[in-house]
């Protein structure tokens, strides 16, 4: 049992340099282990059984088992977080520009949410909405809105969103025009 947990320690160190840096000596529950068995790994099986108690032995054992586990879940955590955690192969990006109405009546509200996917902070986009910037709310988009035109016609706001693309690491800037009417009310 001792030879076969000691070629797993070593095929696990000899995977890679740095897992072999960060894991050596978490590996020294081997050890303990060896120690509380108060043999020499050498040693045939037959004086182990005449020092330890069956209950003993399964003690040991059940220790042995948790901490294999125990490394075994911390060495694939620590893999996990060091591959790929940074690359974004999958992730495409997109402004979204919505708002509340495309008819309004004189006076109303035209209300523009805009942001980047799916209302990404962590591209840092910048909005700016009707030629001012306007802060990013805590959902991570922008909500702009102003009363429309008295004038019955049709009108537009211009929307323009800075982001940095994930992907290439370069700042990008999207532009576009909300388009909405102004409408008298219908007399019913």
């Amino acid at each position: 049992l001792i030879s076969r947990v000691t070629n797993y320690k070593e095929s696990v160190l000899n995977t890679d340099s740095m897992l072999k840096e960060e894991f050596e000596k978490k590996f020294m529950f081997l050890n303990r282990f060896i120690s509380l068995l108060s043999e020499d790994s050498i040693l045939k099986s037959e004086k182990i059984k005449r020092n330890h108690t069956d209950i003993s032995l399964i003690s040991l054992l059940t220790i042995l088992q948790n901490d294999i586990t125990i490394i075994e879940n911390t060495t694939t955590a620590y893999c996990d977080a060091k591959s790929g955690c940074m690359i974004f192969f999958f992730d495409s990006y997109s402004p979204l520009i919505s708002q509340n109405s495309n008819t309004l009546s004189p006076g109303d509200k035209i209300e523009i949410k805009a942001g980047i996917g799916n209302f990404s902070k962590a591209v840092l986009p910048k909005c700016f909405i009707d030629g001012k910037k306007v802060d990013l709310g805590e959902e991570g988009f922008a909500i702009f809105s102003k009363k429309t035109p008295a004038i019955e016609g049709k009108y537009k706001i211009p929307v323009g969103i800075s982001f940095i693309n994930q992907i290439t690491g370069k700042e990008e800037f999207f532009e576009t025009n909300i388009q909405y009417t102004v409408a008298k009310e219908c007399d019913q």
